[in-house]
């Protein structure tokens, strides 16, 4: 019988045999350009004005990290599988003619679109935004990007309600409309393994348009988004009479060099027809969303991003809710448009239901997901 959580174990150690690959790649393409960075150095002597070329890995632009997206709990990426997270890749992305910006990439997270599932309750919708999706190059007109998620929880028995096993695909086409503008698409269909009512569902659909990354230093730059979601979900659409969603954020980022960062403000607003949904639940009006993640090229081909993200939702009766993501995964470089993403994944309510004590944390026993991406960029 087909056993997923083996495959995707069984995937990892193809990954982690990748990733001592990169590195071995790694080692060799310093040891033979050691000759020429020294004849380098001496002709930069002799000449004030000759500089060492930057490497396209080093310069991902920050707008190519805000495209991704849009709030998910304003709905942008829609009602998110039941295991959406703040998660998808941009470091393929090259910069459009600003300052170089960090290189922050991630996979789709399993455990937000999980809680975006339920679109009335849900403000992991957010969650799905500046790095949710591959970038295509910036001298592109047309570009695509791809990805296919296996995710699975961590511990979970048979029987477990809460246990999660299932396939995403995101498809995020782009059009360059100009130097400075983009306007960019993400739907993320889903196959649920466990959910037998409805096993295949797909998000809302976000449409975004971004502006170039505006350099204000050397390391810093700011890229600002818009975007617009479609009710394409079936649940949103009609449980929860989703009519559709706006949505504005800005992200900052840095670069120096190996390391990088990103925050990212966003803020969305969700439109339905009724102000309950279908079990009297109130929907979702407003999502505030506030993401930092961080990465470190351990090697020209290898990468290490911590993310987090809390989100406060509030209802059409101004009830509010705090949902928090938190994730930690290796992303590996494969060259030719290919990328590899692996981690892990926690997210749920921010606070227990006393509404007073914390719940976020990096580990769940039943909450926490792992996951394993294959990313294309064209």
């Amino acid at each position: 019988m087909f056993n997923i959580k083996s495959v995707l174990v069984a995937i990892m150690i193809v990954g982690a045999a990748a990733a001592v690959w990169a590195v071995k790649d790694s080692l060799t393409i310093k040891q033979t350009s050691a000759v020429a960075v020294e004849a380098g150095t001496a002709a930069i002597a002799e000449d004030p004005n000759l500089t060492t070329a930057q490497s396209p890995a080093d310069s991902v632009p920050a707008a190519a990290q805000t495209e991704a997206g849009l709030p998910s709990s304003m709905g942008l990426s829609g009602q998110m599988p039941k295991a959406a997270s703040l998660r998808a890749i941009t470091k393929a992305a090259k910069a459009q003619g600003a300052s170089p910006a960090p290189v922050i990439s991630r996979a789709p997270n399993a455990a937000n679109m999980r809680l975006a599932q339920n679109s009335a309750a849900t403000v992991s919708e957010i969650a799905t935004t500046t790095t949710d999706v591959i970038e295509a190059p910036a001298s592109k007109t047309l570009g695509l990007s791809l990805s296919v998620v296996g995710k699975s929880s961590l511990h979970s028995s048979p029987n477990d309600p809460s246990k999660q096993t299932a396939t995403e695909l995101w498809v995020g086409p782009s059009v360059k409309l100009s130097e400075k503008l983009k306007l960019a698409g993400l739907a993320v269909y889903t196959r649920d393994f466990e959910n037998r009512e409805e096993p295949n569902t797909i998000t809302n659909t976000k449409i975004s348009l971004s502006y170039a990354a505006i350099p204000l230093s050397r390391i810093l730059s700011l890229a600002p988004l818009v975007a617009v979601r479609l009710p394409t979900n079936r649940e949103a659409r009609e449980d929860d009479r989703l009519q559709g969603g706006l949505a504005a954020e800005a992200s900052l980022a840095l670069e120096t060099g190996r390391a990088s960062g990103l925050y990212r403000l966003a803020i969305s607003r969700n439109i339905h027809e009724q102000v309950l949904d279908r079990n009297g639940s109130p929907n979702i009006e407003w999502n505030y969303s506030n993401l930092l993640k961080g990465s470190y090229k351990l090697t020209n081909r290898v990468s290490a991003t911590l993310g987090g993200e809390y989100i406060i939702s509030r209802t059409y009766r101004n009830f509010q809710r705090q949902k928090f993501d938190l994730s930690e995964e290796i992303n590996i470089d494969a060259g030719q448009g290919f990328s590899i993403d692996i981690g892990h994944s926690n997210s749920g309510d921010a606070l227990r239901p006393n509404l007073r004590d914390s719940n976020i944390k990096l580990f769940d026993d039943e909450d926490s997901v792992i996951y394993l991406g294959l990313n294309y960029v064209y």
